[in-house]
């Protein structure tokens, strides 16, 4: 992100918003980014053929002589560029990823165009594009940087392999909590910038902390109690993955325990990815984590991920 109002905004937004798509309505208010608010915009998703602007900048308005608040931003548009622009903009709604797109000059985009913008948007990587115009007479550059929020990743445990874990997380994406009952396990120095560390109780902080279907839970506690705490306080709650280290034996006699216990049921263990990882055959701490991430990268991207649940 070149420029400081869109890095503004897009921090002031991912701050509001947490672990969720989308901030509520009623949190944004106008007056935390006044001094960018000439420059600003923000949309509405009524439907895929109504986007209301809930805040438009006084420059914006000024350049369309009105005031565009609680207009339709379609409407400022016609034809194929209309059905183009509505196409970006409910992919970019349902893939819940924000979207900055920059052109050298003003633009009407064709459908193909529109079609290849979404393209990058799938990709989460930033493109240069050169794409057709119905404006202009020669193909337009276009720079399309998708802005995906981060899945969490809650590490259970900071010794040697959550920190592996977290430091090979960091490369690809990931947003890491971890989180230990030792304070000499959750010191910043041991993980990489931006990581956030808490000391408490495994399950009592794990309780805390949302948990939603772009959170990814990794338990790689020191002992098989702390393990089947730090499972029970997430096993219930809709994250999109949750992993548990352990050999065969411990994860067979735990399911077992949940079991009689009432803790758990058949099918929610079977959620549960234990032994965690792929099997890669990893038998050092930096080839386990590889194998953990690897099937978190594996999971978040939908694939065929060689899945060992509890059994």
């Amino acid at each position: 992100m070149k420029h400081a109002v869109t890095r503004t905004l897009f921090d002031y937004w991912t701050r509001l918003r947490g672990q969720r798509t989308a901030p509520d309505r009623f949190e944004i208010e106008p007056g935390d980014i006044r001094h960018i608010l000439g420059d600003t915009f923000i949309l509405e998703a009524i439907d895929r053929q109504t986007f209301n602007f809930r805040l438009a900048g006084t420059r914006l308005c000024s350049a369309y002589c009105r005031e565009l608040k609680g207009r339709n931003l379609l409407d400022l548009w016609a034809g194929k560029d209309r059905d183009a622009l509505a196409c970006l903009l409910a992919a970019i709604v349902e893939d819940g990823v924000v979207t900055r797109l920059a052109v050298e000059a003003p633009m009407k985009f064709e459908v193909s165009s529109a079609e290849a913008i979404l393209a990058v948007v799938g990709q989460e990587e930033p493109c240069l594009l050169s794409v057709e115009a119905s404006s202009q007479d020669v193909p337009v550059e276009a720079f399309v940087e998708p802005l995906v929020a981060r899945p969490a990743l809650l590490i259970a445990g900071g010794g040697h392999v959550g920190q592996a874990v977290a430091r090979q997380a960091d490369l690809v994406g990931f947003e890491i909590v971890v989180i230990d009952d030792r304070p000499e396990f959750t010191r910043a120095d041991l993980f990489p910038p931006g990581v956030t560390t808490r000391c408490g109780p495994v399950d009592e902080q794990l309780a805390r902390l949302p948990i939603d279907g772009d959170t990814y839970v990794v338990i790689v506690t020191r002992g098989h109690r702390h393990d089947a705490e730090a499972l029970a306080a997430c096993l219930h709650r809709p994250a999109a993955y949750v992993g548990m280290i352990g050999s065969r034996r411990k994860v067979a006699m735990l399911r077992e325990e949940f079991i009689a216990s009432a803790r758990a049921t058949a099918a929610e263990l079977d959620r549960v990815y234990a032994p965690i990882g792929l099997e890669i055959g990893a038998r050092t701490v930096p080839e386990i984590a590889t194998s953990i991430v690897a099937q978190l990268i594996a999971v978040r991207r939908g694939t065929a991920a060689a899945r060992c649940c509890i059994r």
